[in-house]
């Protein structure tokens, strides 16, 4: 299977790729030094932390999408999608440091291994059926 077919005749690729540059974009947003700065955020910083774990198992579960209508085998897919998306957690955390006000937090690296983790399973499940998949229209 070449690179090249995943890449440019899968729209399920461009909408992982597309999901990891919004989440990227969104943690380069430098952080308000000033208290005052801060109660204009959309989120409060306490409950960015939970969003964390939908976002990755979203990643995720993109990425499944993408490997499994290439037709990898189901294991090598889940293995792929979960450690490709728990990797670019990490290294957005890492990112995160270089930016102004923010930080390299283990908490949310954690949060987003988790978040991989969960959107792994969930796509298992559904391979499995044993989550009900919506008939298509």
């Amino acid at each position: 299977m070449s690179a090249d077919k995943i890449t440019t005749r899968n729209p399920w690729f461009w909408r992982a790729v597309i999901g990891m540059t919004a989440l990227f974009a969104l943690s380069s947003v430098p952080q308000p030094d000033s208290e005052s700065a801060r109660r204009i955020l959309v989120v409060e910083p306490g409950w960015q932390a939970l969003l964390h774990v939908p976002a990755y198992f979203l990643l995720a579960w993109l990425w499944w999408r993408t490997l499994r209508t290439q037709n990898w085998a189901v294991v090598p897919s889940l293995i792929a999608a979960i450690l490709v998306s728990a990797s670019y957690g990490i290294f957005d955390e890492v990112h995160q440091y270089f930016v102004t006000g923010r930080f390299l937090s283990l908490t949310d690296a954690t949060a987003n291994i988790a978040g991989a983790l969960l959107g792994g399973l969930w796509s298992l499940l559904r391979d499995r059926g044993f989550v009900p998949v919506r008939p298509p229209y």
